[in-house]
């Protein structure tokens, strides 16, 4: 395998990692914000806010408040229908 994959992987771990942290801050704070978890996990706040609507994009997070700046928008889980009693 050249460098390059090797690079190219490393890049990919690294965002399935942030991705997790995010989802796991995200469950356990409920309406948390993109600035709030880029303080509790040590990211920029620039590249928290792309993985928050990154995540939404997805179908991972809801928001659940709009803010002025994308900074302050409130985010939580997407929960199951099955768990929602849908």
């Amino acid at each position: 395998m050249c460098a390059a994959a090797l690079f190219a992987e490393d890049l990919l771990q690294e965002s399935y990692r942030r991705d997790r942290a995010v989802l796991v801050h995200v469950a356990s704070h409920p309406g948390a914000t993109p600035g709030q978890a880029s303080r509790a996990l040590g990211i920029t706040e620039w590249r928290a806010t792309r993985d928050f609507a990154r995540l939404t994009r997805d179908g991972l997070l809801l928001v659940v408040e709009e803010g002025a700046d994308p900074v302050f928008c409130f985010y939580r889980l997407v929960t199951d229908r099955w768990c929602d009693g849908a």
